[in-house]
């Protein structure tokens, strides 16, 4: 007995993915740009960061600093220079 041609079926055959598949596929695996948010701070913006980092003026400290400064007990070269150096380091 001699069979031929059995309707088409020749053994394993590629898969051919569909296109819609291949489509969707494609753009989940393709690296995309991601947007970035930025912000700038102004110079002013970081001043007043700054000032906000600063202690707390003792308002009673000051205003017994004055009243001495106007009678004049509190010229003495000591505490001129000890205040000038306060300044300084809490400025930088």
């Amino acid at each position: 007995m001699n069979i031929q041609n059995t309707g088409g079926v020749q053994g394993p055959q590629p898969v051919q993915p569909n296109r819609a598949v291949a489509k969707a596929y494609q753009a989940q695996t393709t690296p995309k740009t991601a947007k970035v948010d930025q912000a700038e701070i102004s110079d002013q913006a970081r001043f007043l960061e700054k000032l906000s980092r600063l202690p707390e003026v003792r308002t009673d400290k000051v205003e017994a600093a004055r009243a001495a400064i106007a009678e004049g007990a509190y010229d003495s070269e000591d505490k001129v220079r000890a205040a000038v150096e306060r300044l300084l380091d809490e400025s930088l």
